[in-house]
């Protein structure tokens, strides 16, 4: 059950009051992340909305052939081709070749030719010396959600086609080869933790300077893309089981994350044992940003593993996979929390995702 107080921190109740603690602990920490849901200053400097965007914007959730042969009309050479093409592909055949989530709108990313990536389920990607390790997810279907809050009903089956995702959380070194500086609380942690205190703009941002440099699509994971790889391939709660005794295995959190007397916090990470698909610190570490807006529940989900970013509900978005500082049911693959995208908090991180583009 979801309590309602607090909700400018948009987490679980026993969340926002672990928080609290935390944060009188931490007198740095700026007050303004925790004021009303305002968050920090909006980043400056995103791309400016074109004529070709608002098209796209316009078209990108159409089931409709014709609107994605209007864009390519009007913009043969645009930002969206590629999607465009894509999409036109999958109305016109049916299910054999699902469309490909969508490209963040707010940080459309430039589309340019794409090698060939490995399709071999799996298969690990890496685009340049800095670029995060990518593993190749087999295209496949799962029963998204669960019974155990309301906000993770109904659980409903999705189809999600095969696409890349980060084997580890993006790391401290990672983020400064890309953006030039480290803005992680636990910065003393080292160039192999995984970086925290970003926004959902932030990540956003950095997804699309990475792109910019490498000639891929890199963006942030869609929710059903998100969790069916946490799960990967399991009904259980945790992507090992319903072994409770077990996590300690798996993931670092509040029990776990405390090194001798010193304080708990995030990690380095791949030190735990990965899931089914060789990803590690799916649960706990640093919570993950999503590509999704929040809802309150899945009426209405998408059931092709695109992002759901229609009808949000007050601004939110979606992190998934819970973190150091949490307890073992809110690291679930199923359990869903929200902030708004300009807040900072130092138990937020990302993991990147890309299109698996084929010829």
């Amino acid at each position: 059950m979801r309590l309602g107080f607090f909700t400018a921190f948009g987490f679980k109740a026993w969340h926002r009051a672990l928080a609290i603690v935390l944060l009188a602990g931490f007198c740095q920490f700026a007050p303004a992340q925790v004021s009303d849901g305002e968050g920090l200053t909006p980043l400056e400097g995103v791309l400016p909305i074109t004529d070709d965007r608002a098209l796209w914007d316009a078209v990108k959730d159409s089931r409709d052939v014709s609107d994605f042969k209007a864009y390519l009309n009007k913009f043969p050479s645009g930002l969206f081709a590629e999607l465009a093409s894509n999409r036109m592909r999958a109305l016109t055949v049916g299910t054999a070749q699902p469309p490909v989530a969508q490209s963040p709108s707010a940080y459309p990313t430039i589309t340019r030719p794409i090698a060939t990536a490995p399709v071999q389920a799996g298969a690990v990607v890496k685009d340049c010396a800095d670029c995060p390790e990518m593993v190749v997810i087999p295209a496949g279907s799962f029963e998204m959600g669960s019974n155990e809050s309301a906000d993770e009903q109904p659980v409903h089956r999705v189809n999600v086609p095969s696409f890349l995702i980060g084997k580890t959380e993006v790391t401290q070194g990672q983020w400064k080869a890309v953006m030039g500086s480290n803005p992680s609380r636990f910065s003393q942690c080292g160039d192999d933790c995984p970086v925290d205190s970003v926004s959902w703009s932030d990540a956003q941002e950095f997804a699309q300077r990475l792109s910019q440099r490498t000639s891929k699509q890199y963006r942030l994971p869609t929710e059903a893309e998100w969790e069916y790889a946490a799960r990967a391939g399991s009904n259980a709660k945790w992507s090992f089981g319903d072994n409770e005794n077990q996590l300690g295995d798996h993931a670092w959190y509040l029990g776990n994350s405390k090194v001798w007397f010193g304080e708990n916090k995030s990690q380095r990470v791949a030190q735990k044992r990965p899931n089914g698909f060789g990803l590690f610190d799916m649960h706990g570490n640093v919570l993950e940003w999503v590509e999704d807006c929040w809802h309150g529940n899945y009426s209405g989900a998408p059931a092709d593993g695109i992002g759901w970013t229609t009808a949000c509900s007050g601004g939110y978005r979606v992190l998934r996979g819970g973190s150091w500082n949490y307890n073992p049911a809110n690291l679930r693959s199923a359990d869903r929390f929200r902030n708004s995208p300009d807040n900072r908090f130092y138990f937020n991180g990302l993991r990147l995702a890309r299109a698996l583009l084929t010829p």
